[in-house]
């Protein structure tokens, strides 16, 4: 048994690691044996509050929620009817299939590419980001005139590194890769598709 002491405006997600089986237990903890860990997580059983499946790094099952007290409100998360819809649409860029990478990106409503330019944003972790459809965040904020619109590139994966497990820590943390990849790598042909 633990205690943590927390800030009361904590909002977070988290997953229960029973690591009891004889393969992961002792070995030293490099990125292959946290990817493996990772793996284990399950969402606890006695909080019924859970994000959806496929958001979590490193496991596609779903992560129980943590929202203490004085956590901020979230009024621009769940979809409106009312918000004018941005689209998002899935690039590959680079060539060869291990080697790709993989983003999405959002425009607001009403977007041109022959307009004055808009500020990007970019997500890390864009699987995540997708399947919680914060797309529909941007819209109801776009909507409410709390942002400008901007145009957002959610990050998949570099240059072939998994959405879950140890290549995607060597990938947003090694300057050579990383790098190259923000400021140079360019769609595919015939890689968008509206998702």
């Amino acid at each position: 048994s633990a205690s943590l002491s927390l800030p009361s405006d904590l909002r977070t997600s988290y997953q229960l690691c029973a690591v009891r089986d004889g393969p992961l237990r002792g070995r030293q903890l490099d990125d292959d044996r946290w990817g493996e860990v990772l793996a284990t997580g399950m969402p606890d059983p006695t909080n019924p509050s859970t994000l959806v499946e496929s958001c979590t790094y490193g496991n596609p099952r779903p992560a129980s929620i943590l929202e203490l007290p004085d956590a901020l409100p979230q009024p621009w998360h769940a979809r409106r009817p009312d918000a004018p819809r941005g689209t998002v649409t899935r690039h590959e860029l680079g060539a060869g299939e291990d080697e790709s990478s993989v983003v999405s990106v959002y425009t607001p409503p009403g977007y041109r590419s022959d307009r004055t330019p808009l500020p990007v944003s970019v997500l890390f972790d864009g699987g995540s980001w997708r399947v919680l459809d914060v797309a529909a965040t941007f819209d109801n904020l776009i909507a409410d005139d709390i942002i400008e619109p901007i145009v957002a590139v959610l990050v998949e994966s570099i240059r072939g590194a998994a959405r879950f497990g140890p290549s995607r820590v060597r990938s947003l943390t090694h300057p050579a890769l990383f790098m190259p990849f923000l400021l140079e790598e360019q769609p595919s042909r015939g890689s968008a598709g509206a998702q």
